[in-house]
């Protein structure tokens, strides 16, 4: 099928584009690549889309394929104990220590939660850590608190006293043992420092580094040679200004001071550690405890994150949003806003180095499968709201940064959602930007369709790279359906595409009928190709839609149908039927723009006369009838000759022949879909007239008749061809037993060139 496609844009094959993504993350994104959730941990609306769909039959089946990035691999630590927690085999308290301890490769993991975490993301351990620390045992607290104390400090996680407690060698060689085996010593301040720590001072941040480089607690070797170490201690001092400069001049609000903190570095400036603390993580921001916001906060960034300038530059943005986030006094508990902290975090690549397209690596993972849950979900497991930056950037590019400052002043007054809706009042609310993200989140950029994200930020992934069409067919049928994409339903804060393309000339007429048109917070729109042109259409509050394929005009090339469900408010509300009474598109092979043809009546009164009427007529399709229901209504024109001859006891009857225009007494109505799973044959019903005098002589005397309806099918329905060109007829009917009509019918399915 053509599309208006710009030469210097070439689109990698899907499947191709998928799997180089899924391949290189590891290598070059922020953090691994997001895998889809073990079986128990995966949301509701998953399950439901990923388990196989048993659709009813139909005349033409072919169901909607969703394209997803499966990505096989083992279940991660993080995974393992949760899946325990769940089942009572844990307490949350321990599950916290086992997901710190996994988070920082801890030998004290037991054996039965270690996982593959190779694709770890950085799931927010530490900030629950520093926000549940007031509430945990004494016990517990000593455990943790090595984690969250700076690394320069005596007692903490990076003291080469405590060898039992650091991490495995990167291989993962070395012994484990249980939890509780070895002594926690709390870290006292009053120990004083480290050695070996050298730093580099900014106006208002210190960045620490080790002179013998990065070395592995416990066991010997180093993560980084102290070349390596000093120079990405000094590309995250190039670049640390301009990150503050920025993104506190958009919130207004820089990180709070942790001036009164122990254990702060030696004065309020921000601190940033040259260190790798984790062998999934790249760079954490650690909140002080007791507490997960309001509280001041440093940062730690593995050197190899930090060896080039570009990387060094796009994940310090990325992790001093961390800390201005920490400054704000949440109305909720932290975990509520863990995904806005992270969408808003990763978007900060794009405001400060709009460039460097770091961020856009955790696209795909949105416009693949997280699309399809509520926003503030993931669809993969630890993604945690990495890949939900699209909306973040939809927003400041589409509208303006400042919604972003809105959005987090108003954290302080209600949970996420609430927050983005009074932060987006200006534009409308949930109920405006959300409809207008799922439209452009399409982002067809090869073919010029929707394709803002790439004028913007020449991002390239979209939903529509990663949605495999249905292809339209009717496969020799009369009539068909297509269900869309999970049968039109949808979570709230989801967006559910369906793309349909028609090659088969066959299918001419096609009908979506649109079930969920008048149900609350439920939007469709329609991306729509005829003639290698696209436009837009809101379909919301339209009942149904019909195009005609034999019309130049309505010769659908593509259809996509997105349906977005804009509740916020509540978050179990979903949209859509789960019954038959599902939205769907209809097609059959039907013509529908014009029938031609010819129409012969016969009026016998018996013993008198007979009356014969031939009409060449044209049936041209009414746009003025389209509506919810069908059948479709055409309306005729031609000419209808007139012929009468006769004779009763001696008197004649005469007339004709004359030719009088057909005038649009009557119509003729098409059935053409199949609403049922019953077999189907299309019919039609219709009748023409005329409405001019005809003349004609009885018995020597010049008598007119009126004109009138004529050829009736008297509600007796004619079939359409199998093919679906032509309708042919014959009734007959007695008046009563003095007089008897019979018409014939033959009309030819036109297509407009």
């Amino acid at each position: 099928m053509p599309h208006c496609s710009a030469p210097t844009r070439r689109r990698t094959p899907r499947h191709v584009a998928t799997f180089l993504f899924l391949a290189l993350t590891v290598a070059v994104g922020a953090g691994p690549v997001p895998r889809l959730p073990a079986t128990n941990a995966r949301p509701l609306a998953i399950q439901r889309i990923l388990r196989p769909t048993l659709a009813r039959p139909r005349a033409a089946s072919l169901l909607h394929s969703l394209y997803l990035p499966l990505v096989m691999t083992p279940p991660s630590s993080l995974e393992l104990i949760d899946a325990a927690l769940k089942r009572g085999e844990i307490t949350a308290e321990a599950a916290l220590i086992y997901n710190v301890y996994a988070v920082f490769t801890d030998r004290r993991l037991p054996t039965k939660y270690q996982g593959d975490d190779s694709q770890l993301f950085d799931p927010g351990v530490l900030r629950q850590a520093a926000g549940q620390f007031a509430s945990l045992s004494p016990a517990a607290q000593a455990t943790l608190q090595p984690f969250l104390t700076p690394p320069t400090y005596v007692g903490s996680w990076n003291d080469p006293a405590r060898p039992m407690q650091g991490q495995a060698s990167p291989t993962g060689e070395g012994p484990r043992v249980p939890p509780g085996t070895i002594p926690a010593a709390v870290p006292s301040c009053n120990n004083g420092t480290l050695p070996g720590w050298n730093q580099i001072v900014s106006t208002h941040a210190i960045i620490w580094y080790q002179t013998a480089g990065d070395p592995i607690p416990g066991l010997g070797g180093s993560y980084a040679t102290p070349a390596q170490t000093a120079a990405a201690a000094n590309n995250l001092a190039a670049s640390v200004e301009n990150i503050w400069t920025k993104e506190t001049g958009l919130f207004q609000r820089p990180p709070l001071s942790d001036g009164a903190e122990p254990c702060n570095g030696g004065n309020g400036k921000f601190d940033i550690y040259v260190t790798r603390e984790s062998l999934g993580a790249r760079a954490q921001t650690v909140l002080y405890p007791p507490g997960g916001s309001y509280r001041p906060a440093y940062i730690w960034v593995a050197p190899d994150s930090a060896s080039t300038a570009q990387n060094a530059r796009d994940v310090l943005a990325h992790e001093f949003f961390h800390a201005i986030s920490a400054a704000y006094k949440l109305a909720r508990g932290p975990h509520e806003y863990d995904w806005l902290d992270e969408a808003t975090a990763n978007e900060m690549i794009d405001y400060v180095y709009p460039t460097d397209q770091y961020e856009q690596y955790y696209a795909t993972s949105y416009m693949t499968l997280d699309h399809l849950v509520p926003i503030e979900a993931s669809a993969y497991f630890g993604t945690n709201g990495y890949d939900d930056y699209v909306f973040l950037f939809f927003l400041a590019r589409n509208y303006s940064p400042q919604l972003l400052k809105a959005i987090w002043n108003a954290t302080e007054q209600g949970d996420s959602l609430q927050a983005i809706e009074t932060g987006t009042q200006v534009e409308g609310g949930w109920a405006t930007v959300w409809p207008v993200f799922a439209n452009l989140t399409w982002n067809d950029w090869d073919a010029l369709v929707q394709d803002n994200y790439w004028q913007w930020d020449q991002l390239e992934r979209g939903v529509a790279q990663f949605t495999e069409p249905d292809p339209v067919s009717l496969q020799g049928q009369q009539t068909g359906w297509y269900p869309l994409e999970n049968g039109g339903i949808a979570d709230h804060l989801s967006i559910h595409y369906t793309r349909f393309t028609f090659a088969d000339d066959t299918v001419r007429s096609v009908y979506f009928d649109n079930k969920i048109y008048n149900q609350p917070n439920a939007n469709v729109q329609a991306l729509i190709e005829i003639n290698d042109h696209w436009h837009v259409e809101d379909w919301t509050g339209q009942q149904s839609t019909q195009f005609c394929r034999d019309q130049a005009n309505e010769r659908l090339q593509e259809l996509v149908i997105i349906v977005s469900n804009t509740a916020w408010q509540d978050r179990n509300y979903q949209i859509g039927y789960y019954n038959a009474g599902n939205p769907r598109l209809y097609v059959s092979n039907v013509g529908c723009w014009k029938w031609n043809g010819t129409a012969t009546g016969t009026y016998v009164s018996k013993g008198f006369w007979t009356l014969t009427a031939t009409a060449n007529v044209s049936f041209a399709y009414d746009p003025q009838s389209a509506g919810p229901f069908l059948p479709r209504r055409y309306l005729p024109s031609g000419t209808m000759t007139w012929q009468l001859a006769g004779s009763d006891s001696g008197c004649t009857y005469s007339g004709g022949p004359t030719t009088v225009p057909i005038m649009p007494l009557g119509d003729l109505e098409v059935e053409t879909y199949a609403y049922s799973n019953a077999p189907y044959t299309p019919n039609y019903f219709g009748d023409v007239g005329y409405t001019n005098t005809f003349t004609y002589t009885a018995c020597g005397s010049t008598v007119s008749w009126i004109g009138g309806t004529w050829f009736s099918t008297n509600n007796e329905p004619f079939q359409v061809s199998s093919d679906g060109l032509t309708m042919d007829g014959t009734v007959v009917a007695e008046d009563n037993s003095q007089a008897s009509q019979t018409y014939t019918w033959h009309l030819v399915a036109q297509r407009e060139p």
